[in-house]
């Protein structure tokens, strides 16, 4: 495993092509929506789901996902976004 790193992204997106350990993430949210989430896969579009950001109908502005120290999410073969909702944007911090 590398550096930590981080990748902003804007929309559904493949963030890694190779495993990867997840610390953070921060999510930017610019409405009040019921369908505001994010999904993180393991693989592609079609890969299982790992972790879910649930930020619900009530939350702006940015959302701060960090993880107890020394803990992770390991993505066994690379790292896939999805976003919904009103959520225009997602730093992820992660290790490759």
């Amino acid at each position: 495993m590398g550096p930590l790193v981080s990748s902003h992204e804007t929309a559904d997106a493949q963030v890694t092509t190779s495993p990867t350990r997840l610390y953070g993430v921060v999510v930017g949210v610019t409405a009040a929506d019921v369908a505001n989430k994010i999904e993180l896969k393991d693989g592609t579009t079609s890969g299982t789901v790992l972790f879910t950001v649930d930020i619900g109908h009530l939350s702006l502005g940015p959302v701060v996902v960090n993880f107890p120290s020394g803990t992770y999410i390991r993505f066994g073969t690379k790292m896939y976004l999805d976003v919904y909702g009103a959520v225009d944007a997602v730093t992820l911090m992660y290790q490759t």
